[in-house]
């Protein structure tokens, strides 16, 4: 989902990993693991397997959730800000505390229509107003999200959309410490602004929240350009806790180190400047020995000042 994202994060220097939920797209098809904690152990696997650090989580519809139980349930040492886009947090079904939910009725009507025919269940979740806003979304890509959507078998649908109905994420919302983004569109159907976007923006102690107006759930097509926009600027200007301001350059440097044998271990355990954020080797050039595996070599080094951004690959998943 997030090809109308790729290429202005990607120009503006942030590496970006997007990856599909556990029974969506490509990735495999268990039976059983569609709770929402092994769905944010899947996110923390992946992380952990990449050893990814100073990441912007972003995540739509219930993947946004999944961004949230990755930071409550791992911590956010790998962290840096999330972005829950089109959210279905804090808490979708009815209850006493939460009168202006779902009725627990209607989504068990819901469920019986998803079960039987997944083209009505689109429906009645508001297939008309997907891709509500400014730009006219065409057909073909309206069919091809909506394809996506069918392709995935029934129970796992059902097993995924159940786990996040009844789930209350109102007391883990409040304990987020990274800095954190809500982007909604108001006229979201699938997810009302009321219910979802509005009160888990209230719930965020370092939150800040941008409505589009008039956009529907698909807003990351619909509303590319603002949606682009406001996840750019929220990169560059959110700073994490306890980290220095960086730009967003890309920079190259020349930094001496001893490095008798292993020129990689060497840059790893070099002190580098506050403003870089992740490094690569570009080359490897002799130092005054004229020898590179005695005394002393000179390496230099891509900087790459923004964090990794790690982001879901379907409408409903991070």
């Amino acid at each position: 989902m997030w090809n109308y994202q790729l290429p202005d994060l990607m120009a503006a220097g942030p590496r970006c990993i997007t990856y599909d939920r556990r029974g969506h797209g490509r990735s495999d098809r268990p039976g059983t693991g569609y709770d929402i904690d092994t769905l944010a152990d899947d996110l923390g696997a992946l992380i952990e397997r990449l050893d990814l650090s100073g990441i912007t989580l972003i995540g739509h519809s219930m993947g946004a959730a999944e961004v949230v139980r990755y930071v409550t349930r791992h911590g956010a040492g790998r962290v840096d800000r999330i972005v829950p886009s089109g959210t279905v947090t804090p808490m979708p079904l009815q209850s006493a505390d939460n009168p202006d939910g779902i009725p627990a009725g209607a989504a068990a009507q819901a469920r019986v229509v998803m079960t039987r025919d997944i083209g009505d269940w689109m429906e009645m979740s508001g297939k008309a107003e997907y891709f509500y806003g400014e730009h006219p979304v065409s057909q073909q890509l309206m069919d091809w999200t909506l394809s996506k959507i069918a392709d995935v078998p029934v129970p796992i649908m059902a097993q995924t959309s159940d786990a996040f109905l009844r789930a209350d994420f109102r007391s883990e919302l409040t304990r987020l410490t990274v800095p954190t983004l809500v982007l909604h569109g108001t006229a979201d159907a699938s997810a009302p602004i009321a219910l979802t976007g509005r009160k888990t923006a209230a719930l965020i102690p370092d939150c800040r929240s941008t409505w589009i107006d008039g956009a529907g759930h698909g807003l990351y097509v619909s509303e590319t350009p603002r949606y682009n926009a406001a996840l750019l600027d929220f990169i560059e200007t959110a700073k994490p806790r306890n980290q220095p301001a960086y730009s967003t350059a890309p920079s190259s440097s020349t930094i001496r180190v001893s490095a008798p044998s292993d020129p990689d271990a060497s840059v790893r355990n070099t002190a580098l400047p506050g403003s870089v954020r992740q490094i690569s080797v570009v080359s490897v050039s002799p130092g005054n020995t004229g020898e590179v595996n005695r005394d002393s070599i000179e390496i230099t080094l891509a900087a790459t000042p923004l964090p990794s951004s790690a982001t879901s690959a379907r409408p409903e998943t991070p």
